[in-house]
Parts: structure tokens; sequence; C-alpha cells
């Protein structure tokens, strides 16, 4: 038998492990999409050390749902608490699943309009204003990819 045959069967033999409760995990993170000087703009976040998972990489504001709370005030809550900014969620753009090795995430994008503050680093360690086009000139985490590519389509 061939090293690829054996490669093969060995493969064929194994058996699949489902991945238990406590293995996975659910999480929500909302993008918003505002229109600035009529193009879409996104605030982007340079995510701190002290958060669970993907420290210091560049992200969406947004963050987990707490029981009882609707996307849309989870949305509201998150972008306060990330950046002391007030803003109004208006529609539901996209929605993308993603799953890590360790947990499954759901990504809602939202267009948003702004209200009122100016963006300062209150749960993030640096923020920006970036067009669509200026996203591809940052990395994100991977479940990110899916979703800008969704907002490509809706947004061109």
């Amino acid at each position: 038998m061939s090293l690829k045959e054996q490669i093969r069967s060995r493969l064929a033999s194994l058996q699949l492990r489902a991945l238990t409760t406590g293995y996975t995990r659910e999480a929500a993170v909302l993008i918003p999409i505002f229109e600035k000087d009529g193009e879409p703009h996104f605030l982007l976040t340079l995510r701190t050390d002290k958060v669970e998972t993907h420290k210091g990489q560049i992200s969406f504001p947004g963050g987990m749902r707490e029981a009882g709370e609707s996307l849309e005030e989870c949305l509201v809550r998150e972008v306060g608490e990330e950046l002391g900014i007030e803003i109004q969620v208006s529609e539901l753009l996209t929605t993308v699943e993603h799953a890590y090795t360790h947990f499954r995430i759901t990504l809602y994008a939202y267009h948003c309009y702004y209200v009122r503050g100016e963006p300062r680093n209150i749960g993030c360690t640096a923020w920006k204003w970036v067009t669509l086009q200026g996203l591809a000139d940052y990395a994100f985490p991977a479940a990110n990819h899916a979703i800008i590519k969704a907002i490509q389509k809706t947004c061109s």
C-alpha cells in the first residue's frame, strides 16, 4: 500500500468528534454602517488587551448581546461603551455566521445614523473612520472577511 493510500485509510477510520455545548459559544457582533459625505463609512476600533478574544486586532464596534436586549439596543449600548457616541440604528443590511475552532459567531451589519458625540477611546485603544474601499487596508479577524464581502455587495 502506498503512503497516500495508508494516509487515506487511516483518515477514513477516524470518527468525527462532535463539539459539545461547553466547547462552543454563541456570540453576536454588530457592525454599524454610517452614511457620511454620501458614502458608507465604518468606525473601526483597535481592540484592547483586556478583551477575551482578538486582543490588539482591528475590529468593528459591537459585542455580546445581554439577556433580554434587542440587537438594536445592543448596538447602541456597545457603541456608547466603546466610543462614547450616540447613534440611531436604522435597518439590518446583512447577517453572516462564522465558526472559529472554539466558538460560533453571528455578525449583524446595521445601517446607522451618527447622532452626536466625538468618538473617544473608552473601550478601545484607538478608532478611525474608514470608507468601504479603505477596509481593504486593514487585517480583520476571520469572521469579518465574510461580512465585508457581503457589505461590499450590498453597498456597491
